[in-house]
């Protein structure tokens, strides 16, 4: 839905407009049940400590981290920085002149050489915590 980006979810399964990698999926009703249950963390917790601006995707992010983490390092690696576009309003979001698409979120990222991701880590400013392995 990022890349076929529709003014209105129902669109991607009407029939004018249909999308059929993400209407043979799901059916709309079940895809509209999933997305009113999706719920990461409680909205009345705070983040203890303030240094994880990410907190509230936290546990999203660690499960996508354990996924990557179970693909094997080919013998040629790559490891670059990434722009997912963003244009809202978020404290982490990164300018960076001469990017095809200059606003967004910065990724660090570390890639076999057919491109899948083996690792990455969200930068949050300077208090981005990289772990030393």
């Amino acid at each position: 839905m990022g890349v076929f980006n529709l003014p209105r979810y129902r669109m991607y399964w009407d029939t004018r407009t249909r999308i059929p990698l993400i209407a043979d999926t799901m059916n709309f009703n079940r895809f509209s049940r999933l997305r009113s249950f999706v719920h990461l963390v409680d909205n009345t917790s705070k983040d203890p400590d303030n240094l994880d601006r990410l907190w509230k995707v936290r546990p999203i992010i660690d499960i996508v981290q354990k996924k990557t983490q179970t693909i094997s390092p080919s013998e040629h690696l790559s490891c670059d920085e990434q722009m997912v576009p963003f244009t809202g309003n978020l404290d982490i979001k990164q300018y960076i002149r001469g990017k095809p698409c200059p606003w967004g979120i910065k990724i660090f990222v570390l890639c076999n050489a057919d491109g899948r991701v083996l690792s990455f880590e969200i930068y949050q400013g300077k208090k981005t915590n990289m772990a030393e392995e």
